[in-house]
């Protein structure tokens, strides 16, 4: 690529990133609830991710990708090693949604008739676009993975119904300094109040979609009608016998439970017995204080942040353990169900953890069982079913398995589902033989002098072979 072409994508990327800025800075927070520090915080963690996964498409993060993130966001120095190495990271979760800044874009739209989302869309891809050209040679896998980005959003503006942008705006202002401290994730984050509602056919589409899980499928889909139609019989003046929304999830870790609560939540707010249907994750640590008192004051405070959607209470048998000294679990319980009393259409409660442990805490307090009367059983997956999310995972960070590494897939997940050690961790196991595999994969291409794309992208047998179960 030429000086001058280079200078050329340059000007294109920093024209996109000005009218970026200038489109998120006509987001009204005022509406949302949401700090102009806490957006700046998730524009600039959204930026890294673009750039972390985009360069690192074709395989390495090039020291003109380095220097085209650090002239955009005015970071003088930014870290290469970090880049490149949280690149392989974020590549298979990013992007796994829309960010909550286009969501309220969206919704600010829908209000007001706008633009905004799909002026935020053009400049994103546009982005990435430009990303893609500013080396040596833009690969083909760049392009369908931008291509597919594209869609992606672009979908999301659909289902939004929000208009398209006017013709694009001219540069206004260069970009602003971001702390290098804004670029890591805080951790794990509670599904956005503020993000405007899926229909619920994207959310049963999303559910349908998911590998395995049949009974359960068969379970929320139930229930959805029912609600559906209580709602219907409400309407024409009819009684509708009150549907409770708390469940228990039974099931190993890495079997669903999360994401189905998830979505059950959103469907909750999109057919109307939610107000907001967003999810509130918490564990036995989130509930339980070290004092007397002070247990009853955590739940009340988690209990008002999950008013309006649904509150996961994830291994909630550990709440009623015993033989722990000043435990203060059957504080946390009791102090739930009566929270749960006073606001009986205000609030969704979702117990889960191992099956044994559930069917123990549910007859640990007759109060509990009364008020958990759904009982879903999430099994754990067939070794086809892991290979099947195996492949999905390794299409999500642009590699493929070749026949003979589907075959060799397929045998370790066979060997490690008829045993079924106790620690096994159904789907969450696969991210770790995954990250194995593109190690073995990464050490096969090291020694060659230049892999093709198609080397760049498939594993094989061999990358499998090594992997330690």
């Amino acid at each position: 690529m030429s000086a001058d072409q280079r200078t050329e994508y340059l000007d294109l990327a920093r024209s996109f990133y000005d009218r970026f800025e200038t489109a998120i800075a006509k987001i009204d927070l005022s509406q949302v609830g949401v700090s102009a520090d806490e957006m700046q915080l998730e524009v600039s963690q959204y930026l890294f991710d673009l750039f972390a996964v985009v360069s690192s498409l074709d395989g390495s993060t090039d020291r003109e990708e380095i220097d085209l993130y650090s002239t955009l966001t005015g970071i003088s120095d930014p870290d290469y090693s970090e880049l490149f190495a949280y690149s392989a990271d974020v590549q298979a979760e990013f992007p796994q949604d829309v960010p909550n800044f286009l969501r309220l874009a969206a919704a600010q739209d829908q209000r007001d008739g706008g633009a905004l989302a799909a002026e935020l869309v053009a400049c994103m891809t546009g982005i990435a676009y430009a990303v893609t050209q500013t080396d040596q040679q833009s690969f083909q896998q760049e392009q369908q993975a931008v291509d597919s980005y594209t869609a992606y959003l672009e979908s999301f503006l659909s289902e939004s119904q929000v208009q398209t942008p006017d013709a694009p705006s001219q540069p206004r202002r260069r970009a602003r300094s971001v702390s290098k401290s804004a670029r890591k994730p805080s951790g794990n984050e509670n599904q956005s109040l503020d993000a405007p509602p899926r229909s619920l056919e994207s959310l049963l589409k999303e559910l349908d979609e998911m590998v395995g899980l049949i009974s359960v499928k068969r379970e929320i889909h139930s229930l959805v009608n029912l609600l559906r139609i209580q709602s219907l019989r409400e309407s024409h003046g009819l009684n509708a016998p009150i549907v409770s929304l708390h469940m228990v999830f039974a099931g190993n870790p890495g079997t669903g439970k999360t994401t189905v609560a998830r979505l059950l939540a959103a469907m909750y707010g999109e057919i109307g017995v939610l107000r907001t249907g967003h999810l509130v994750e918490v564990d036995r640590s989130g509930l339980v204080g070290s004092d007397a008192g002070q247990t009853a004051r955590i739940v009340e405070e988690v209990v008002t942040s999950a008013l309006g959607g649904v509150l996961l209470i994830d291994e909630a048998y550990a709440l009623t353990a015993v033989g722990h000294e000043n435990d203060h679990g059957a504080e946390a319980i009791a102090t739930l169900l009566k929270l749960m009393e006073d606001n009986p259409n205000d609030l969704a409660v979702i117990v889960a953890g191992y099956t044994a442990e559930m069917r123990l805490f549910l007859s640990a307090n007759p109060g509990i069982r009364s008020r958990f009367s759904r009982f879903l059983e999430f099994p754990d997956y067939s070794a086809d079913e892991l290979a099947q999310i195996f492949d999905t995972i390794c299409q999500q960070s642009s590699y493929a398995l070749n026949d003979a590494g589907k075959r060799e897939i397929r045998t370790l997940l066979q060997r490690v589902t008829a045993r079924r050690d106790p620690g096994f961790g159904n789907a969450d196991a696969l991210r770790g033989y995954f990250e194995q595999a593109i190690a073995h994969h990464a050490n096969r291409m090291a020694v060659k002098p230049s892999p093709t794309v198609d080397e760049l992208t498939t594993l094989t047998d061999e990358d499998v072979q090594l992997i330690v179960a």
